[in-house]
């Protein structure tokens, strides 16, 4: 299902995983809510209710803004305007454009420039892939947090898609596809002579932008990244919008680190020398951006490690679309 944007009230971009089922279970909701009871189809399977939203994070409250109640259609009226539709004569179909019509038109579909307003999501997504201290498997850790967004957003679980640009067991794009309920997470490990060459690339896709790239081998360092997202508030502890950045070197000798900003022209850009057997937390300022983030993590010494980390940071409020999807950055 779409929400098809543009058209709703107040034009606000809504990019939660919605389908068929979203308004039954909105129905649920506002059923369940008057009167007391808890009301639920036994036709939506529990992965369905997993992966797809019931509409509610499309609202906003009103405010105070007074509205009309519209008034129920006149029977007549629409049988009358169904019966016209039917009997019209039929529409002059145009031809079809030939190839070369079409490779040579100067009005191709373009990306909007500028942003929108976007709502509130109720996601709080993690994914991350260490090599073990065997050397012999990276783990595939998926993860959809129960963020403290208040009353307004109650946080929902996810569906991951991973694949891999290289060979793994001699197939090329291998995909995996996975669904992690609320609060929950997922481990998967995976060995690395199943990957062509003994070297993963993993491509990890999630809803609104949230992406994540890891790429490594055997001679990996033993160097934990967890991208976190900042807490603020010693009781109420809700996200701040920016990034929580921690490193964890595990192993015998010190790292430098290169973190590079890839799109929003931000100060992530850095160096960070790290000790062995030491670790190191920083925050990532997303304000500028309005919490979307593109940043890659490289080593010195180390040509194949890469882990890549782009999305939104989700608060409970409001935001705007992606500014570099529309060419503002």
């Amino acid at each position: 299902m779409i929400i098809a944007s543009p058209w709703s009230k107040g034009g606000y971009v809504n990019s939660q995983v919605f389908d068929h089922t979203s308004s039954l279970m909105f129905l649920e909701n506002i059923l369940s809510k008057k009167t007391g009871k808890k009301i639920r189809s036994n036709k939506i399977s529990s992965w369905r209710r997993v992966i797809c939203g019931d509409l509610t994070s499309t609202f906003r409250p009103s405010e105070g803004v007074s509205s009309v109640t519209p008034t129920p259609l006149k029977r007549e009226e629409v049988v009358t305007n169904i019966q016209n539709a039917k009997n019209k004569p039929a529409q002059v179909k145009p031809n079809p454009l030939s190839k070369s019509e079409i490779d040579s038109g100067a009005y191709l579909p373009q990306q909007e420039r500028g942003t929108s307003k976007a709502c509130a999501l109720p996601y709080q997504l993690f994914a991350e892939c260490n090599l073990d201290r065997s050397k012999t498997k990276v783990e595939l850790q998926l993860e959809a947090g129960r963020g403290n967004f208040g009353q307004k957003v109650l946080t929902v679980g996810a569906p991951f898609n991973v694949y891999t640009t290289n060979l793994y067991n001699g197939q090329a794009g291998k995909t995996w596809a996975y669904a992690v309920k609320n609060g929950d997470k997922i481990l998967d490990p995976l060995a690395l002579q199943n990957f062509g060459n003994g070297q993963y690339n993993l491509c990890i896709s999630a809803p609104n932008g949230f992406f994540r790239a890891f790429k490594g081998d055997k001679d990996d360092p033993l160097l934990k990244i967890n991208c976190h997202y900042e807490v603020k508030g010693f009781l109420s502890k809700k996200p701040s919008g920016n990034i929580e950045l921690i490193l964890e070197n595990e192993g015998d000798q010190d790292l430098k680190i290169n973190v590079i900003d890839n799109a929003y022209k931000s100060d992530i850009t850095r160096s960070i020398s790290l000790d062995k057997k030491s670790g190191k937390t920083f925050i990532i300022d997303l304000q500028r951006s309005s919490g979307w983030y593109d940043f890659t993590i490289q080593l010195e010494g180390y040509s194949v490690f890469s882990k890549q980390y782009a999305g939104h940071v989700e608060t409970g409020e409001d935001s705007i679309t992606d500014p570099y999807m529309g060419g503002v950055v």
